[in-house]
């Protein structure tokens, strides 16, 4: 590959101490770094797979690229969430303001592939989520 033989380090940090991977959103990328050895503990996990549901559920257009960049999360193990507050996190956008899974459209489209893709909290995916 590339990146071996021309010499990278994949876990090169910026003056802020970021990776490439940090502030990568194309999974092939991704998957590529992480076959590599991308450090992964210069990010906080969650973050990532954050990122990813963002991009997913932030418009239709990039809803495939974010479902695409959880699934390759998943394939290396980064596929659990937990909120304490849920009302911010992202994936209570799959919720409408009486706590009910939304389950039509695009939005209700993606909300059903990342409840197949992560692992959440008790009730994130359930059909009334208690907000705290």
């Amino acid at each position: 590959m590339a990146l071996e033989t021309k010499g990278s380090d994949i876990n090169f940090r910026n003056a802020n101490g970021e990776t490439a991977l940090w502030h990568c959103d194309d999974p092939d990328l991704v998957r590529l770094y992480l076959s590599h050895g991308a450090d992964l503990s210069v990010v906080p996990k969650s973050n990532l797979l954050e990122g990813a549901i963002l991009l997913a559920l932030s418009n239709e257009e990039s809803s495939q690229r974010g479902l695409e960049l959880a699934r390759a999360y998943a394939e290396h193990g980064i596929n659990s969430i937990a909120y304490t507050h849920f009302e911010y996190a992202p994936i209570s956008r799959c919720h409408d303001d009486r706590g009910i899974t939304i389950s039509k459209g695009w939005l209700g489209d993606v909300c059903k592939s990342l409840a197949k893709i992560i692992k959440t909290s008790p009730g994130v995916f359930g059909p009334v989520v208690e907000k705290r």
